[in-house]
């Protein structure tokens, strides 16, 4: 299809194709009174924002115009209807007359000409004036005479005159033009505005100007609020243009931007030249100045006007010299002399650029201030603080760790790559910058910082007055005296304003009272515990780490930026706010109370009186005199209340007994131990670390928040309150208590001998003389006592067996196996991590604090504990015990050779000769013995198999399906990872210690095993098994049809029409079979839901709920991590391995809006993409379609990587309801509905934007399909004759094309890329041209009539790339023959050429060309295509200095098609044919002498499917197709003819 020419020398040819949408549409209005006449006002609604009504004027049939204007064609079309200055366009009616593209330039040589609506100027570089597009001054013509510069042609008492527009200009005082207006009631437009001389903008009585930002759209009383794109002109006396742009539908230039006048005047106040803007609802934006507010002049006194040149700002990217600069140098560029604080430049290339504010912080900005010898960094302000730069913006996304020595050496996007704008300049305040100079108003405009602003007045908690508050200073506001409490206020952007409370902790509050000066944090209240603000709610959601200086440096949902009210802002109670008075409110709970004030000199522990109570003190509520231990009660918002025992523990116990200074917590008590209190529960599922020194700082519910009762408080027993008395019943009545009550009745034990036992000591009880087995018991405050065998464990076991030095842990029997001991139980849910050196070590829930009876007491047996005497009876009371106990009667079984046994091995016993199938067997201590199958499954015997030599598990049979054995049971619980090489290795309980019986013994079959012989009845008995029986009278089940599934595939069945809910059935051995519910859950279900595309998994039902399956019983015991992508990877038993009924068959139910399918194809992998939902099938509409939302689609269908992402319903249209539009997938998600999208069945489409998807088929092979250039060649595998299909029988749609050749064992047929070659069918989208066809093969049977196989196969040739390479695509043809081969192809190439005159019909030579200053370019770009439908689209065209057309600096001539200055730039052919050509004026780039080159990007259009010549009247914006990289055609170098400068 795609010709490669052949490239001239030096010309470099790269191609960018892109996907582009040109529809007609009027002028947008927001009332139908704007419309013409002869226009007819349409509504429709606006993609993206479904509830707004939008409004269009379009013209009659016969007229034609913009709807706010309309010319009749009959009678205009001799150009009578046009003013001076247009001409009569076809299309678009009168349109500006190009002055500036005319053979005769009507500027001076060494002027540069440019067009103004109905006018042109000509513009005069200056070299003194910044670079970039405030470097050419603007002079205007008068009749015959050219106005001094800095003047314009004025009307003066009737005639024109050279006058200075600082003294002719009209006042624009409106005050809905204010950036501050936010209404939408009533909205303005500037595009019915007759424009005329100069405007000076006022607010009120205060002048004002137009904002150099992007302004929110719905702002200064108009949809799309006017703004400048470039800065205001620094320099006083020069008229400057300036480009205006409009915001709207989520971007800050949504139509067409245009060129005014703007020209800066003594008294620091700017006037304007204002024209019509292109469309409505369009307005011009307005601000307030700095400057002191003024009334309305129209002749200001120079000689009373503040000098310029002290406010100018330093924003040029070109420093007055830096040809001392080196690559990577950073400066700080401000607007006084400090010189370590200002907005971030770096210098590279040989020219200074911005940083743009993305992720900047404070890590950023010390890498900064580290390069620039200024010490720490104070802050990173962004948001243009030091006013906007002008040069390139050079780095983007910042992202230092903090160490590197220069901002070159952080990680960004690439230098010159970024999606900024001038508003979000980066800058920094280093330490070295600090001064005593305090400003009093925060600078909002370009101009230079101090450090010292950050830090000012920072004490200050009352003042109303902000004339000294800089940006990021906190404050604290309450209704006393107090100034280290209060309401948390922050100064930002001139205005104080509130933080919300959400997520508002300690750590916040910590950097609150470290920035105030004001010691640590008590408390953090929240919800206007202080008092409700009135200013902006500046910061949300914030999130300290508590090592920040400033709370502005926390992280945040950004500034202004939240979802709180009033009667949420946050507040701070710091340790320099203590104060004598207190709340009111007495303790209601009789009692003696020990409060531990939080100040050192306040350790009086009178409670009943709060008065001397502070936020967060604790105390400790009993009945008697001990003061470390009791019931817990925190004091907040003047009230003593309690803690709910919700995940209260020991860890938390910790930080109260360390805040009472009562020593280590020896207990937890929970259940209202202490009696229960009677004031507000306080707390609730409190999660303390233990390293907290307060328990106020540990994480919890919010005060106030929870859901217990009072039987539920938590309580304390600390180091400090052992005492002697013990009392035998516990308190159950507010009141006072000893620690020793934790652990009443406990002195009824007397150790044989505890005087020479220490604090820690552990020992082991048993009948024996075995001293490393028995039951466990520690010694704590002079007492043996026991431990639960809650959580006990091996690596429990580990640990007491070696603090006894007795070697390993062999088991860690449960249930008082080695008898009841008789005194306290003093641990409970031991949880060691086995590194520990001593058993008291260990996490606990603290010593006493049990929910366990004597029947759970804890034992070890550790290696230095066997012995070979046997009893055969378990012990059952308490005594001495030997551990050959552990192992009694396991001698019974006598091996019939174990002679050469080793400690370890494995064998399988069987009734046969399979030595890799059988029970599994295992010798410990010089005897075989059995494995219990609890918890057995493939992992497990995958080691078995590999310790045997056997090669892969097949399976894991249970329940003695190899015959019960007699000898010990020697494993249980055994739980292998798959990787040990012995089953020794494995994890288990401990060997002998086990709760199965004889019927449990596990068994393996190994691929080694596999046999032919299929009995039909399992083995009952001890034998032989070949592994076939595993599976045996599994066959007996004929599915209804089988011949397409394949191996692991699964199946949903229900009785409805439901494909994503019902009962699981996975395929195996050439059957269908079900799925035991037997550990099934969600993660099972997701994997399931996953493999049939389907979405997520919303539940698991079990107990065949969709109905009872009738064949095998495939997978048990199914545990699936959710990560898989089928359910054949799930660890289970093994297959056919289970010990389940029919009434536990296993189902999903699937995301209902979730499952997808591709349609209207026979390749599964390729075709429409549609979706079910709410019953029905339904179409995904093809806005913002692309690559990331194909590949979400491809994987969930299993299917191969994208290879497009078609539009225009490439596939067909759809009949049924369009679910989806607007979808915006990461590429990452699992399921085409979880990407973004405005809503199942919202959407603004019709089916013929049906979007396709074209995936690679991952299960296709043998066969290839090649999209080459110009032909498309199906190849067929000489291998592959097991279909019965002739190879060389093949014909195309067409019968006479049968040509074939053989290369390299495949038969290839070959078809020209042209339509209707052979039959080829075209189609094209905005993305692709596809050329189908089907080849037809016929069997192998000689005779009479015999119906041939159709492979049905299509190429993709994208329009967006010029590659010319063969590209060979498999898989796309299965052995089947039943599917659409798609694969896709090269793209055109381009030829650009530099022309010598106007006709086109001369080019210059190869290489360099010299041209004088102001020559016309013309310009012709040329496709060679064999598709005479396709037509060249000129998308976008611009000059640098480079060949590179990716270089960082460019100068764009035409842009979405458009030229982007009419006076500049001539479209003259683009979507007419396979050429495109235009005209450009040549000029300076930056007041720079060097070569230049023109790049430009060009797409094809199909001209019979679209309208392809650009409507330029009013740029639409292009959804862009993803689905191949844009590359560019180039031409150069251009230099100079010098001579003529």
């Amino acid at each position: 299809m795609w010709a490669i020419m052949t490239v001239p020398r030096s010309v470099f040819l790269l191609l960018l194709l892109q996907c582009f949408t040109v529809r007609t549409s009027g002028t947008r209005v927001s009332s139908c009174d704007s419309c013409h006449d002869e226009a007819a006002c349409l509504e429709s609604r606006g993609r993206g924002d479904m509830s707004r009504q939008i409004l269009s004027c379009v013209c009659n049939d016969g007229f034609v115009g913009d709807g706010l204007m309309c010319y009749n064609i009959k009678l205009c079309s001799d150009s009578s209807c046009c003013k001076e200055g247009y001409q009569w366009s076809p299309d678009r009616g009168c349109v500006d007359t190009d002055e500036c593209s005319l053979t005769d330039s009507p500027c001076k040589p060494s002027q540069v000409c440019t067009n103004t609506p109905g006018s042109f100027v000509c513009l005069e570089p200056s070299p003194s004036s910044r670079s970039g597009p405030s470097s050419q001054s603007v002079q205007f013509s008068c009749g015959s005479t050219v106005c001094p510069s800095g003047t314009d042609c004025v009307r003066m008492n009737g005639t024109l005159q050279c006058a200075d527009p600082c003294q002719e200009y009209t006042v624009l005082n409106d005050d809905w033009r204010s950036t501050n207006n936010t209404s939408t009631q009533n909205l303005h437009c500037d595009r019915n505005v007759d424009w005329q001389g100069w405007y000076r903008l006022f607010l009120g009585q205060t002048s004002a100007h137009i904002p150099e930002r992007c302004v929110a759209e719905n702002s200064c009383g108009t949809e799309g609020p006017l703004w400048l794109k470039t800065p205001h002109p620094t320099q006083s006396g020069q008229i400057v243009s300036r480009t205006v742009c409009n915001s709207w539908s989520g971007r800050c230039c949504r139509f067409s931007s245009h060129t005014i006048h703007v020209k800066l005047c003594y008294g620091n106040y700017f006037v304007y030249k204002l024209v019509q803007p292109s469309t409505c609802s369009l307005a011009y934006c307005a601000e307030v100045n700095e400057a002191t507010p003024e009334n309305p002049s129209t002749t200001p006194d120079p000689s009373t006007a503040t000098s310029s040149a002290s406010q100018v700002n330093i924003t040029s990217t070109t420093a007055p010299d830096s040809s001392s600069a080196v690559e990577g140098e950073v400066r700080l560029v401000n607007r006084g002399n400090q010189s370590c604080s200002g907005r971030v430049e770096i210098f590279h290339r040989g020219q200074w650029g911005t940083v743009c504010d993305d992720q900047w912080g404070l890590a950023d900005a010390q890498v900064v201030c580290r390069q620039m010898g200024c010490g720490r960094a104070l802050s990173a302000p962004s948001a243009a603080y030091f006013g906007q730069g002008s040069g390139p913006i050079w780095m983007d996304d910042v992202s230092c760790t903090g160490s590197e020595s220069k901002l070159g050496e952080c990680r960004h996007r690439g230098f010159g790559s970024h999606n900024c704008g001038r508003n979000q300049d980066a800058g920094v305040v280093c330490e070295g910058s600090i001064s005593t100079v305090v400003p009093t108003t925060p600078i909002t405009t370009p101009g230079n910082i101090t450090t010292a602003q950050v830090t000012a007045d920072i004490l200050s908690t009352t003042t109303p007055d902000s004339s000294s508050a800089v940006e990021g200073e906190v404050r604290l506001v309450n209704r006393g005296n107090q100034s280290c409490s209060g309401r948390v206020e922050i100064f930002h952007r001139g205005q104080w304003g509130t933080v919300c409370d959400d997520q508002w902790g300690l750590a916040d509050a910590q950097v609150v009272c470290r920035q105030m000066g004001c010691g640590r944090a008590l408390s953090a209240p929240s919800a206007a515990y202080f008092g409700q603000g009135s200013g902006p709610i500046w910061m949300d959601d914030v999130s300290c780490t508590g090592s920040e200086s400033k709370l502005g440096e926390c992280r945040h949902r950004g500034f202004g930026s939240h979802n709180c009210g009033r009667n949420q802002d946050a507040g701070v109670v710091c340790e320099g706010s203590i104060s004598t008075v207190v709340p009111t409110t007495p303790v209601t709970t009789p009692g003696t109370i020990t409060t531990a004030q939080v100040t050192a000199d306040i350790l009086s522990t009178t409670a009943p009186d709060s008065s001397s109570a502070v936020e967060g003190e604790v105390r400790l509520v009993n009945r008697g005199n001990q003061s470390c231990s009791g019931r817990v009660e925190i004091f907040h918002r003047g009230q003593w209340g309690t803690v709910c025992d919700d995940q209260w523990g020991l860890a938390d116990a910790q930080v109260v007994c360390r805040q009472m200074g009562c020593g280590r917590a020896l207990s937890a008590p929970s259940a209202a131990y202490f009696g229960q209190g009677s004031g507000p529960i306080w707390m609730d599922d409190v999660s303390c670390t233990g390293s907290e020194s307060k328990l106020g700082e540990c994480r919890h519910r919010g005060f106030g928040s929870h859901n217990c009762g009072r039987n539920q408080d938590a309580g304390v027993v600390c180091e400090g309150s052992i005492s002697t008395v013990v009392p035998t019943t516990p308190v159950t009545t507010p009141g006072t208590i000893t620690t020793a009550q934790v652990t009443a009745d406990i002195l009824s034990t007397t150790a044989p001998d505890s005087s020479s036992a220490v604090e820690g000591e552990v020992r082991l009880v048993n009948r024996g003389n075995q001293s490393c087995s028995g039951r466990v018991e520690i010694f704590h405050r002079g007492q043996w006592g026991t431990v639960c065998d809650d959580q006990w464990g091996l690596a429990d076991a580990q640990v007491v067996c070696r603090q006894m030095g007795c070697g390993r842990a062999l088991s860690a029997p449960s249930a008082a196996y080695f008898g009841q001991g008789s005194g306290p139980i003093w641990m409970d849910d031991v949880s060691c991590t086995g590194s520990e050196s001593k058993l008291g070590e260990c996490r606990h829930r603290g010593f006493g604090s049990h929910n366990c009876g004597r029947n759970q007491d804890a034992g070890v047996v550790c290696e230095g504990s066997i012995s070979t005497v046997v009893p055969t009876t378990p012990v059952t009371t308490p005594g001495t015990i030997t551990t050959a106990q552990v192992t009694a009667d396991i001698l019974s079984t006598t091996a019939p050779d174990s002679s050469s046994a080793v400690e370890g091995e494995v064998r399988l016993v069987n009734r046969g000769n399979q030595s890799c199938s059988g029970r599994v067997e295992i010798f410990h201590r010089g005897q075989w013995g059995t494995v219990c199958d609890d918890q057995w499954g493939l992992a497990d015997a995958q080691v078995v198999c590999r310790q045997m030599g056997c090669g892969r598990a097949l399976s894991a049979p249970s329940a003695a399906y190899f015959g019960q054995g007699s000898g010990p049971i020697w494993m249980d619980d055994v739980s292998c990872t798959g990787s040990e090489s012995k089953l020794g290795e494995c994890r288990h309980r401990g060997f002998g210690s086990h709760n199965c019986g004889r019927n449990q013994d596990a068994g393996v079959v190994c691929e080694g095993s596999i046999s032919t012989v299929v009995p039909t009845t399992p083995v009952t008995t001890p034998g032989t098994i070949t592994t076939a029986q595993v599976t045996a009278d599994i066959l007996s089940t004929t599915t209804p049809d089988s011949s397409s599934a394949v191996e692991g595939e699964v199946r949903l069945v229900n009785r409805g029409n439901q494909s994503c809910s019902g009962r699981v059935e996975i395929f195996h051995r050439g059957q269908w079979g079900t799925v035991c519910d037997d550990q099934w859950g969600l993660a099972d279900a997701q994997v399931v839901c996953r493999q049939m595309g389907c979405g997520r998994a919303l539940s698991a039902p079990s107990a065949a709920y969709f109905g009872q399956g009738s064949g095998p019983i495939w997978m048990d015991d199914v545990s699936c991590t959710g990560s898989e992508s089928k359910l054949g990877e799930c660890r289970h038993r093994g297959f056919g391995s289970h010990n389940c009924g029919r009434n536990q068959d296993a189902g999903v139910i699937c995301e209902a809006a979730a499952p997808v399918r591709l349609v209207n194809s026979n390749n599964r992998c390729s075709g429409r993409v549609e979706v079910y939902h709410d019953g029905r099938w339904g179409t995904v509409c093809d806005d913002a379609w692309d690559l990331s939302d194909a590949n979400v689609v491809c994987r969930q269908l299993d299917c191969g990587p994208p290879r497009s992402a078609l539009l225009n319903a490439a596939f067909g249209q759809g009949s049924g309801p369009i679910w989806l539009d607007d979808v915006g997938c990461s590429g990452n998600e699992t399921s085409i509905t979880e990407c973004r999208h405005p809503g199942l069945g919202v959407h603004n489409c019709n089916h013929v934007e049906d979007a396709s998807v074209i995936c690679e088929d991952s299960a296709l092979h043998d066969h290839q399909l090649i999209c080459s250039p110009d032909k498309l060649q199906m190849g067929l595998d000489l291998a592959d004759l097991t279909s019965g299909l002739n190879p060389y029988s093949g014909n195309l749609a067409s019968l006479n094309c049968s040509w074939a050749r053989v290369q390299n064992n495949m038969v290839w047929y070959e078809v020209d890329a042209v339509e209707g070659a052979c039959g080829n069918t075209l189609t094209t989208n905005r993305t692709h041209t596809i050329y189908s066809n089907s080849l037809f093969v016929y069997p192998v049977i000689n005779g009479s009539f015999n119906l041939p196989v159709s492979i049905p196969f299509s190429c993709a040739y994208p329009l967006e790339t010029d590659t010319s390479l063969n590209v060979a695509i498999r898989p796309f043809l299965p052995s089947s023959w039943d599917i659409l081969g798609s694969g896709s192809g090269a793209g055109p190439s381009a030829v650009m050429s530099l022309f010598r005159n106007s006709a086109f019909t001369e080019t210059f030579p190869a290489g360099g060309v010299n041209l004088p200053l102001g020559s016309p370019l013309y310009v012709g770009v040329s496709v060679t295509e064999r598709e005479l439908r396709f037509v060249v689209v000129l998308e976008e065209c611009y000059a640098s200095h480079s060949s590179d057309p990716h270089y960082y600096q460019r100068y764009s001539l035409i842009q979405n098609k458009c030229s982007t200055d009419a006076r500049q730039v001539s479209v003259i052919e683009s979507g007419m044919s396979l050429r495109a050509r235009f005209s450009a004026l040549l000029f300076l780039l930056e007041d720079d002498y060097r070569a230049i080159y023109l790049h430009c990007n060009i797409s094809l259009c199909d001209r019979e499917r679209f309208c392809c010549v650009p409507s330029c009247q009013r740029r639409k914006y292009c959804s862009v197709s993803s689905s191949v990289a844009m590359d560019r055609v180039t031409i150069g170098p251009i230099a100079w003819d010098k001579s003529t400068k």
